[in-house]
């Protein structure tokens, strides 16, 4: 199981979109960096079968994180933010103050209920 950023749906604009925050995220996160790949949700299935894994079967799950009764998902989606901002920090791409101020953002985004938040999930399995 894995997240695919770049299968959520935001509406209006992602708030961290063009901020210091993400823009320090984006450079810590290069793929010369750390090797992620921020896609992989959309792939595992692929990458799986050809390493001979058979009976694959994929689910996906959205998550509309603005929904007032998805709060533990949303707080947990908030969590990954606030709990890099020291790596950030210490990397000195941001300070705490500017990190801190641009996730205040996202989260009075998703505070919003009129606001279109959608995270993601993909799952596989398998039998090898």
């Amino acid at each position: 199981m894995d997240k695919d950023v770049t299968a959520n749906i935001w509406f209006p604009v992602f708030p961290l979109y063009n901020t210091k925050y993400m823009n320090a995220l984006n450079l810590l996160n290069k793929q010369s960096h750390r090797g992620g790949d921020s896609a992989i949700g959309r792939k595992i299935k692929y990458y799986l079968a050809q390493n001979g894994i058979k009976q694959l079967l994929l689910e996906t799950r959205q998550t509309s994180l603005t929904d007032p009764k998805n709060k533990h998902y949303r707080d947990l989606q908030v969590g990954v933010y606030i709990n890099l901002l020291p790596e950030l920090v210490e990397a000195g791409l941001i300070s705490e103050a500017d990190g801190r101020k641009d996730i205040e953002k996202l989260q009075e985004f998703l505070k919003n209920e009129h606001h279109v938040a959608i995270a993601f999930d993909f799952i596989v399995t398998g039998i090898k």
